[in-house]
């Protein structure tokens, strides 16, 4: 169980281990105490920094499909195209 806990979370299992290595028995209520939020939460300028490339590159993704739906609309509407010509179908 101890090791299950010590992949997941290995800060929060660091004073569980230790109480067990230091001779606690396993009855005995241990206080784990979740990491700091400063620890776990990134920096608002780091998160700021993140949230505009991926609105640069949501835009960007948009701009590519509305070209290309564009692109297939104006081929689409062209008309009935040109049959080929004759020599083409000689093998």
């Amino acid at each position: 169980m101890v090791t299950l806990a010590r992949r997941r979370y290995p800060q929060r299992t660091l004073s569980l281990v230790k109480a067990q290595e230091e001779g606690a028995p396993a009855s005995s209520p241990v206080v784990v105490t979740p990491p700091a939020a400063t620890e776990t939460a990134a920096a608002p300028s780091e998160r700021q920094k993140g949230q505009g490339l991926a609105l640069v590159t949501g835009g960007i993704s948009l701009l590519i499909s509305f070209a290309y739906f564009a692109l297939v609309f104006v081929m689409d509407t062209g008309g009935r195209g040109l049959p080929p010509p004759p020599e083409a179908l000689i093998p």
